[in-house]
């Protein structure tokens, strides 16, 4: 796949809805924009991942951004560019998504772990212009501090997936985080890949319950790292005649891929 082949397919995808390209490093800017120019329904997704090192991100958002062809764009799927520095990157795709009704935001880094303090400025403005509408928020080997995974979980009202990375060390610190959303269904956790050297990947069921009995009872699955459980609920009277509501952790039973691990192509 490259630009020529993008821009000679273009008239013909003026009613396309989706577009995600991956793994393309010939494509740049230019052939992704001689798509989304030619377009006239307005897409709904859009993924662009391991492409060009030439794609200018700049010069697309500021293109999106004036002629308004993404005012419809509900899920993007975005990796971070290695050859650009990483606050001007993170500036360009604000521009580029500030015009969209975005409820999917994924993005993840190919190469090099992102630690979290340059990031969380990054985190805050997505929030303040997306939180009321995002259902899903996935991060993959980019590191997001604990005031901005409490920032996410608190403004983003409509919040249902949330997957993130965290150090081990802040795990228990994490569940006050979570206990700020109130529509959470799915929470998956990845540590950092250097984290495995002196960590044990596995999270043990008792810590992964602590985590979730500060949780909305919305929650119905969780995960950390290679596992995922199921939550389920049991009643139950107390002394007062109240009736509560317990979690517990099953193993995961669905024979599909847990999204978590959708997120990221290899």
């Amino acid at each position: 796949m490259t630009d020529s082949v993008l821009e000679n397919l273009a008239p013909n995808l003026v009613n396309l809805k989706h577009l995600y390209v991956t793994g393309c490093p010939k494509v740049t800017h230019q052939g992704v924009w001689a798509v989304i120019s030619s377009n006239i329904s307005g897409l709904l997704g859009m993924g662009l991942e391991g492409l060009s090192p030439k794609f200018d991100m700049a010069k697309f958002s500021q293109r999106c951004i004036d002629s308004k062809v993404l005012v419809g764009l509900r899920s993007v799927t975005l990796t971070v560019h290695q050859q650009q520095p990483l606050d001007v990157w993170m500036t360009n795709v604000l521009n580029l998504l500030s015009l969209a009704p975005l409820e999917i935001f994924q993005i993840y880094s190919t190469g090099a772990l992102f630690e979290s303090p340059p990031t969380n400025p990054f985190w805050s403005q997505l929030v303040r212009t997306h939180g009321l509408r995002l259902k899903r928020f996935s991060v993959h080997r980019m590191l997001i501090s604990l005031g901005a995974i409490d920032d996410i979980c608190r403004h983003c009202t409509s919040l249902e997936q949330l997957f993130i990375v965290v150090e081990p060390g802040s795990l228990q610190m994490l569940g006050s985080c979570l206990a700020q959303s109130r529509s959470l269904r799915s929470v998956h956790i990845n540590y950092p890949p250097e984290a495995h050297a002196d960590t044990t990947p596995i999270l043990p069921d008792m810590d992964a319950l602590s985590i979730i009995q500060q949780c909305s009872s919305t929650l119905s699955q969780f995960g950390c790292n290679a596992r995922v459980w199921q939550v389920t609920r049991t009643m139950v009277v107390n002394q007062d005649g109240d009736l509560l509501s317990h979690p517990t952790l099953s193993p995961y039973e669905f024979p599909d891929v847990p999204e978590a691990f959708l997120v990221v192509r290899t």
